[in-house]
């Protein structure tokens, strides 16, 4: 059917110092994979707990209205106008607290992805985002806000920017290591 296998215990002996360093990529690979996702995981739960129930920002109960926000750049100008008014953290927390809460996401994201591109990215990174701003008008635990979904996004974006970046210097690095080891 023009499908090769190769049986890597017949071409490597079990004792050989090649099959003991293949078991240990393997395993260090399995291991890498699993912290990832552990990681991700715990990331998930945090930014569950964090934007729906957390007491920080007020959402200890259930507002008796729906609070929302559907004109772009409103609130992050009313926090930037307002900021001595409003104390620095609360400014801080509500314009970089929404784009860093998102980053971890866009950095996960392409590892947890066949997908890996920047517009998978941003729809993901936007579609948690407006999840998460719609449960919240929903059960009325916190506002529906498009500055919100803004910076969430950009959040995403400059995760996957990371992600990018250590992808290249990785590869690099890899890259240079075979150099190496075939000079040898």
């Amino acid at each position: 059917n023009g499908v090769y296998t190769i049986n890597i215990h017949s071409q490597i002996k079990s004792g050989s110092a090649v099959y003991v360093s293949l078991m240990s990529v393997i395993v260090i690979v399995i291991l890498a994979v699993s912290v990832i996702i552990i990681l991700f995981v715990l990331y998930i739960a945090f930014i569950i707990y964090f934007l729906l129930f957390s007491d920080w920002y007020g959402r200890t109960g259930e507002m008796e209205e729906y609070r929302y926000n559907l004109v772009l750049f409103r609130e992050i100008k009313r926090f930037w106008n307002y900021r001595d008014q409003v104390g620095m953290f609360a400014m801080f927390t509500n314009l970089f607290g929404n784009v860093i809460i998102f980053m971890p996401f866009g950095f996960f994201m392409p590892m947890a992805s066949r997908y890996r591109s920047f517009f998978t990215t941003v729809f993901y990174s936007f579609g948690l985002s407006l999840c998460v701003e719609t449960f919240q008008l929903i059960t009325k635990v916190g506002s529906f806000d498009v500055d919100d979904l803004l910076l969430n996004t950009i959040g995403g974006l400059a995760g996957y920017v990371i992600f990018v970046i250590c992808a290249a210097v990785r590869r690099r690095y890899v890259n240079r290591k075979k150099d190496r080891n075939r000079r040898r």
